[in-house]
């Protein structure tokens, strides 16, 4: 981020003051101030030639993305300036995030028999981070599944602005011994005990209805 001030109003002895806010500026023109929260950049000047110099901002710690900005910049009053003040606003990038689920593998389809009745749900940390979790539409009608690999092909798209830098997906296989949504016994097992409030750390685990 530059903010422009008049290079000949802005000395390299007389510092520059930049300050970022998500809420616009308040005031007259040449007297704007932030009433919110604001942040104050960090200012460094290079000489370009005589006493004119050119300022660039930056900021100590990432900006949140994918959000929009105002900025006030003020250069002092010096001997051979006077007191300037620009404003303006600028929006950081967005990060957009798609995963490509290709095949699901089962290595043990839960029935000695049979194949299993499993349905298939992707979840992520932070919670509801993707727009589809149903992995290959099987919430209302299970597929019976034996060992081995199965195509799924399905696209989770994030549902957010903007997606932070770390994220935990996690691809969960239910087995049904009876309809989770029943209403007796413990519902299904990964509702029961997982959490991104505790880790995020999934292990094989069963209830009364699933496993």
């Amino acid at each position: 981020m530059s903010p422009r001030l008049s290079p000949e109003r802005a000395a390299g002895l007389l510092s520059p003051v930049v300050s970022v806010s998500t809420t616009a500026p308040e005031g007259a023109e040449g007297s704007h101030r932030f009433t919110g929260q604001s942040a104050r950049l960090v200012v460094q000047g290079t000489p370009t030639g005589g006493t004119l110099w050119r300022y660039s901002a930056a900021s100590n710690t990432p900006l949140a993305r994918g959000t929009r900005y105002w900025f006030i910049a003020e250069a002092p009053e010096g001997p051979n300036s006077r007191y300037n003040q620009v404003t303006g606003e600028f929006r950081t990038l967005a990060q957009r995030v798609t995963i490509t689920i290709s095949d699901i593998h089962i290595v043990s389809d839960g029935d000695a028999e049979s194949a299993g009745d499993l349905w298939f749900t992707a979840r992520s940390c932070p919670r509801l981070l993707f727009e589809q979790d149903d992995l290959v539409e099987s919430f209302s009608e299970r597929v019976q599944w034996s060992e081995g690999r199965h195509a799924v092909n399905r696209e989770l798209t994030i549902s957010e602005p903007s997606a932070p830098d770390r994220v935990r997906l996690l691809i969960v296989g239910i087995d049904d011994d009876y309809n989770p949504g029943s209403g007796y016994g413990s519902r299904d097992p990964f509702q029961v005990f997982f959490s991104c409030d505790t880790g995020g750390n999934l292990s094989p685990y069963k209830t009364a209805k699933a496993e």
